[in-house]
């Protein structure tokens, strides 16, 4: 079977014309993410309303952690070692999220390994263009469902995490790469693939229950008028990925692929 290579795809729900529109986004400022922006930007001026994968309006709240401390989980030995390694990889230093939840000092340690070239990261970036193009402009999910699926992580899991990190720094940085040079070609299957094995046991809860959710949002919403929506790209791919649930919705889904 012939890999589709798109970040955008055209959306038609069944018996209508009207189109809508899914793509896929990077969280990160890396001008390598923002490659597309020049071409997604003529498509926002066609639509009504845009959709990311929650309202950024929102502010972000702290994941709560009660009586938690990263130092007293890891053991001192191993705390200062792996502090050491993360520090002089990516600049953070372990003691100061000590008390944080582990989830968001793992997501703090990830976005580190890409650069950060532009101010804002490509979805921000997206958001905050719809707006001045007078679209509407929504969440597929809420903001606490979100915190919910990042808590649902067992806090063990986030420390072997971390502590994968310090002892293969180097092949982290390596799937950073592959990340955006995966994007920069369109690939949203490779894309996925690594999601999916890098939520391990979490990837029904965190992946595809969220595209489920996401696909019946991004429904509701296209009956008000067309819409785009903006997720992260490893949520388009694979059998239960946004674009296989709609086109089992019996969407006409295509893909629009960017010569760059």
């Amino acid at each position: 079977m012939k890999e589709n290579r798109a970040l955008l795809w055209s959306c038609q729900r069944p018996g209508r014309t009207d189109t809508h529109y899914l793509f896929g986004t990077m969280h990160v400022r890396a001008s390598d993410a923002h490659l597309f922006l020049q071409h997604i930007i003529p498509y926002l001026g066609e639509i009504d309303q845009y959709a990311a994968e929650y309202d950024l309006r929102e502010e972000v709240p702290p994941l709560p952690q009660q009586h938690f401390d990263l130092l007293d989980q890891m053991g001192p030995k191993v705390f200062t070692k792996t502090q050491a390694i993360i520090k002089k990889a990516t600049g953070i230093d372990l003691i100061h999220f000590r008390y944080y939840h582990p989830i968001l000092t793992q997501s703090l340690i990830d976005a580190s390994f890409f650069s950060n070239d532009y101010a804002l990261p490509l979805d921000q970036v997206l958001w905050n263009q719809a707006g001045v193009l007078g679209c509407s402009r929504y969440g597929l999910e809420s903001l606490s469902d979100q915190m919910t699926f990042l808590q649902s992580i067992p806090t063990d899991q986030a420390i072997k995490s971390i502590k994968d990190v310090a002892r293969s720094i180097c092949t982290y940085r390596r799937q950073a790469n592959n990340m955006l040079r995966w994007y920069r070609a369109q690939r949203v299957e490779l894309i996925y693939q690594k999601a999916r094995k890098g939520l391990g046991k979490q990837r029904k809860l965190l992946l595809f229950h969220r595209n489920f959710q996401m696909v019946q949002r991004f429904q509701a919403l296209s009956e008000d008028g067309s819409i785009m929506a903006g997720v992260g790209a490893g949520h388009l791919g694979g059998n239960q990925g946004m674009i296989a649930l709609l086109k089992k919705k019996h969407w006409k889904v295509k893909p629009i692929f960017f010569e760059v």
